[in-house]
């Protein structure tokens, strides 16, 4: 094998290996966000956000503990 085919393979394997690296990273990634939401959406459920959104900023505390 010659040096070109070989660099050629070492390169063609680099780039698989940071593909599949990268499509883990993402996959990851995309869990921990998925995660994170389903944890807020426990925390701060969507009609307190909604009643929060529709607050104007008027009486954001009074709506909270009306859904606390």
């Amino acid at each position: 094998m010659g040096k070109r085919e070989k660099d050629s393979q070492l390169a063609r394997a680099s780039l698989s290996r940071m593909t599949v690296e990268g499509g883990l990273r993402s996959e990851r990634l995309g869990r921990e966000i998925e995660r994170r939401e389903w944890r807020n959406e426990k925390r701060f459920p969507a009609r307190l956000c909604l009643a929060l959104e529709n607050d104007g900023g008027e009486g954001e505390k009074r709506s909270y503990a009306a859904y606390r």
